[in-house]
């Protein structure tokens, strides 16, 4: 292959119109539309497509990976947080008691909120009966909830 028709190749399996692609390598659009019908130019897209679609994954994953790895951080400070904000409430005068305690309660709040999302998202992915709720809510709380299967046999 030329080296406009690779280039032409790796444009259009991300995507860009023949015009686009004709335009950036500077030949006239019938040029492109001529090369696709031949097979071997089209085996090449296909395959640029696909190391394009793997890289994307990749970087996918990374940042699937560093999202999870930052909200473990936000969840666990959010935790630490309630916890202050309780320890507070007890040691504290009621002017102050009252402050932490709203505090830990909207923590609580963001924290409740991320789980029954994550409960959300969870259920859509597996076969769930309302008879493992206990189970779930178990497993949520020894952050096991990724490994929870569920007894799916088991009749209520």
């Amino acid at each position: 292959m030329k080296p406009k028709q690779l280039e032409a190749a790796k444009l259009l399996a991300r995507g860009l119109s023949v015009e686009a692609v004709a335009q950036t390598i500077s030949v006239d659009r019938s040029t492109v539309h001529r090369w696709l019908k031949d097979r071997d130019f089209q085996a090449l897209v296909e395959a640029e497509a696909a190391k394009a679609i793997e890289q994307l994954e990749a970087e996918l994953i990374k940042l699937d990976n560093r999202a999870l790895f930052a909200l473990s951080q936000v969840i666990d400070r959010l935790e630490q947080l309630a916890q202050l904000a309780h320890a507070k409430v007890r040691s504290s005068q009621s002017d102050e008691a009252a402050k932490w305690a709203l505090v830990a309660a909207r923590v609580e709040q963001v924290l409740s909120s991320i789980a029954l999302k994550r409960f959300a998202d969870w259920g859509k992915r597996k076969s769930f009966e309302e008879t493992h709720f206990g189970d779930w809510v178990a497993a949520l709380q020894l952050g096991e909830l990724d490994s929870f299967e569920g007894d799916q046999d088991e009749q209520p």
